[in-house]
């Protein structure tokens, strides 16, 4: 395999690994209520503490440093760095705002909550701050934003800093 399709398949990954991370947290967990299996629990309560209280937001903003970094426009490294996002949050609008809840599709609708786990918690926080009230669909649309900010920073302050460095 050449480096520039290596590189390719990193970057790949790397966009989708926060479905992936929800997704496994999410299985964890429901295999150990289910199986009440306690090793599962632990490990999917210790797997999401980690990602929902900073690993996740870390992650997101490294991943957006790294298509930064890319040698290409800095329009289609941003747009390339965000397709999954923005899949995952158009399909989650469709699902929960455009659906009734008799109509909603659940694969589609549960997928589509596994990609901004990681920014839940400071979601709840933010609306947390407004109200008492928690809504769990505004939770999601608040941390899917959060998760566009986060990824916009670590990638403009690449950008930003091979902009001011001479060559």
């Amino acid at each position: 395999m050449s480096l520039k399709m290596n590189n390719k398949f990193k970057l790949t990954i790397l966009v989708f690994l926060p479905f992936i991370i929800g997704f496994s947290i999410e299985r964890l967990l429901t295999v150990g209520i289910t199986g009440d299996n306690q090793l599962y629990l632990n490990l999917s309560s210790i797997l999401l503490s980690l990602w929902i209280y900073g690993g996740g937001i870390v992650f997101w903003f490294c991943v957006g440093r790294m298509f930064g970094n890319l040698n290409m426009s800095t329009v289609k490294s941003f747009i390339l760095g965000n397709i999954a996002w923005g899949i995952s949050f158009i399909l989650y609008t469709w699902q929960f705002k455009l659906v009734d809840d008799s109509s909603r599709n659940l694969f589609i609708s549960a997928i589509s909550q596994h990609y901004p786990l990681g920014f839940v918690s400071l979601g709840s926080s933010i609306i947390g701050m407004f109200t008492r009230h928690l809504k769990g669909t505004t939770v999601i649309l608040i941390a899917y934003f959060l998760m566009l900010m986060v990824f916009s920073l670590g990638f403009i302050s690449t950008v930003r800093s091979k902009i001011i460095k001479p060559n």
